[in-house]
This record gives C-alpha cells, structure tokens and sequence, in this order.
C-alpha cells in the first residue's frame, strides 16, 4: 500500500475488492462501490458521487450515490464541450475543481468542489469517478492523492474485468444469432421472415432502440452512379412502419439517392457512425414525422461492386463506435451471405414490410 494511507482506509480497498465476486451486473457493482466509498469509507465530506464511462464519443453515467433529482436528470451523459472531464482522456492525474457560484457544465452542482479521479488501465481511458465534496471541509481531513489514486486504480481493475466478460458473453450472443439465422434461412423454415429476423438480432446486439434493413435491386456501381435500383424496405420497427405512405422512407431514399450525403457514403462501401446526428453534415435530414434520432448507423451490404442492401440503426444508449463494429463483423459478413442468398431466390418476399 502507498504511504500514508491507514489500516482503516486499507480495510476500504479490501471491502472494494471483494465486489469482484459479486454475481451483479457493472452498473449494480459500481453501486455497491460508491456506497462504500461514500458511507462505510468514512469519507464525510463526500456527499454525492458518479461514475462515468466512455461509450464511443461520449461519457455516459452508469452509477450515482445520492444525486438530487435535477443534477441527475441533466447530468447523465458528458461530451466533448465538457471540458474539465475531457481533461482526464488527455491522461491527466486527479483534478480538484472549484465550486461554482452557477452552473455551467451539466455534472456542475453551486457549492460543492468536484474531485475528478481518472479510471484508467493500461493506458486505455475507461471513465471518471466524480465526487462531490462539502469544500468547507478542511484539505487535512480528506483522503490523501494516493488513497483516491488507489482507490481510482481498483474501481478501473473491476470495471476492466467486467467489461471483458460482457464483450465474451456478446460475442457468445452474437454466434448465436448468426447460427441461428443461417441455419433458418438453409432449412426454410415457414415461421422464419429473412429480414425482419436479421433486424430483430441487429437491434438486439447493438442495444439499438429502432431501425430498418432497405434492400436494393440493380446491376451494377460505376463511379458511385446506380442504375435505377428499385429500393424496398424489407424490414423496419414498429413506429417507422406507423408513418404515413407519403413519408415512408423507401420514397424518401429514391428522391434523395443521387445527392444525399449519406447515401453516397454507404454506396462507396463505407460505414457511417454518427452520435450527434441532428448536427452532422454527412446526414440527409429525415422526412417530417420520423422517430427522434440521437445516435446512428448505417451499415451497407455490399458483393463485389454491388450494394445489396443498408442497415439503419439509430438510438442506441451512448451512441456507436468503431469497436462495437469490429465485434459485429463476423455477424455483418453473416448478414451479408444471406443477402446474396436471398437475391438468388426467386421469391424475394412481399414488398410490404414487416415490423418488428
């Protein structure tokens, strides 16, 4: 143990450490942390706390110990433009922040100091653990550097190892799904719809909260020009299916196909991650009275110099990243051999789609 930390507060790292054997998930056990680092670890001048991790270009709260109903309700997600927490992804060490007269960022709370504590291992930033401290309370009653940077290096050890056993168990999942939906489709199976499926397990893999799979007919790509495909919508969620015929948004593809931003993207075969789409450029605006978008995706199938298909996927908590992308490619190239396969059968299905 560092010097300066006491027999007490050594028994506090050890009650932290026998979380790991908890059988609860990683927002539960962080719970369980905070409750010990607020209440049983003698810590009284810390009278809220939070930990934030990093899901793609955000950090998203997954725990909090107390926090009054405003500040939790507008503090659940950090970006970018919050600049005292993104300090910590630079690498830096533990940052002591003022109390504020007024709020100014969302996870501000007037009157109270914040004591940032970077989670970090192996170089890789995972999160921050906040704590808000009484600032009245005197800088020799607190905790020493070296307990909170302890304290900082086992919360990032446990959420580290858990964060290695949700990745096995979704890639667990994800073979699953890819057996599952070759072995149907091979079988044809006369209770099992190709792409209403796929969809079911793209959404469910990815967290997403809705989206849709469009299918496209045509010969070939030149220089990124199509020759006339017919677009169908395949596979959609229940409120796109809901929309008006007018808005539908297979009619809004084929009007915007030669100058959206978006479909140029994905018919030059690229991926489109985009978490804070409303602003972003390379996102066609979508027709009145679809469902809200926070975060997106779109995923083009592609054979060849033939674009098959696309995948949308939008609202999935914290937003996409290139790294939930390399665990889904083995189920995409899945995905993609049942496109093939369904455009070499005669019966492609109705034109209408199904929801999910």
């Amino acid at each position: 143990m560092p010097n300066g930390i006491s027999r007490e507060q050594q028994a506090v790292i050890q009650l932290l450490l026998k979380t790991a054997h908890f059988e609860l998930s990683l927002s539960e056990q962080l719970k369980q942390i905070l409750d010990i680092i607020c209440r049983q670890a003698g810590l009284n001048w810390v009278e809220m706390a939070s930990v934030y991790l990093q899901e793609a270009e955000l950090l998203e709260r997954v725990a909090s110990f107390d926090l009054p109903l405003e500040l939790d309700a507008r503090s659940r997600q950090l970006s970018p433009a919050d600049t005292a927490s993104w300090q910590m992804a630079q690498g830096q060490s533990l940052l002591w922040l003022a109390a504020p007269k007024q709020i100014q960022t969302p996870y501000d709370a007037p009157g109270y100091e914040i004591c940032l504590v970077p989670l970090t291992t192996d170089s890789k930033y995972l999160g921050i653990l906040m704590l808000y401290c009484r600032p009245a309370v005197p800088a020799s009653e607190r905790y020493s550097t070296a307990l909170l940077e302890l304290i900082g290096g086992v919360l990032s050890t446990l959420i580290f190892q858990k964060q290695a056993e949700q990745r096995l168990a979704r890639q667990h999942r994800m073979l699953q799904s890819a057996s599952r939906l070759d072995r149907c489709f091979m079988l044809k199976n006369q209770d099992f719809s190709l792409f209403p499926e796929m969809l079911v397990e793209l959404l469910d893999l990815t967290q997403s909260r809705y989206g849709l799979i469009v299918q496209i007919s045509f010969k070939q790509v030149q220089q990124m020009n199509m020759t006339d495909p017919e677009i169908r919508l395949v596979a959609c969620s229940q409120n796109i299916q809901s929309m008006p015929n007018n808005q539908k948004p297979e009619l809004f593809w084929r009007q915007n196909q030669s100058d959206s931003p978006l479909l140029t993207r994905l018919k030059a075969g690229q991926l489109v991650i985009s978490n804070q789409p409303l602003t972003d450029a390379s996102i066609f605006g979508f027709p009145a009275g679809h469902p809200p978008i926070s975060t997106f995706l779109g995923i083009p199938f592609y054979s060849g110099c033939s674009l098959l298909g696309m995948a949308y996927l939008a609202n999935r908590p914290g937003g996409y990243s290139s790294d939930l992308m390399q665990e889904l490619e083995p189920f995409i190239q899945t995905c993609l051999s049942l496109f093939e396969l369904s455009g070499n059968d005669s019966k492609q299905g109705p034109l209408t789609p199904e929801p999910v």
